[in-house]
């Protein structure tokens, strides 16, 4: 069973099962994405670039060693925030502007430097609309911070 590792005060990690019933959907039969890590700091965005399973593997783990080095050395981000789950949603907000330009990346891209079938340019409209969606869950977010 995979889990996640959650770091605990004193710099040991709580493994946590997945939640149950939860499970990203894939079109791809062949292809099961990685359960969530918090310490995978290599984004998808980014590993979707590397055509070998076994490089994004490696890439995976150097994130995970970056992330564990920071935890080490880390009081968790409580220096610029007093509640913890305050910076965890402001860092959910920036994970979230970065999907919603890549998104928006997706779409421009298409309608700029590519000639797309009429299928792929239906995926990259329906890119831009969840750019817009991922642009008001990060509204909300940061409404309800301030």
């Amino acid at each position: 069973m995979s889990t996640s590792r959650v770091p605990l005060r004193g710099f040991r990690f709580l493994d946590l099962s997945p939640l149950p019933g939860f499970a990203w959907r894939t079109s791809y039969p062949d292809v099961i994405p990685p359960p969530w890590v918090e310490g995978d700091s290599i984004r998808e965005t980014t590993l979707y670039l590397y055509d070998q399973p076994r490089d994004r593997a490696a890439l995976r783990r150097v994130g995970r060693l970056l992330y564990d080095l920071v935890i080490f050395d880390s009081n968790l981000g409580l220096d610029r925030e007093k509640s913890i789950t305050r910076a965890e949603l402001r860092a959910a907000a920036a994970d979230l502007r970065h999907t919603g330009d890549f998104l928006f990346h997706v779409v421009r891209r298409s309608a700029e430097d590519c000639d797309l079938d009429s299928e792929d340019d239906k995926l990259a409209r329906f890119a831009g609309k969840l750019a817009g969606r991922v642009g008001a869950l990060i509204e909300k977010i940061e409404r309800r911070l301030s």
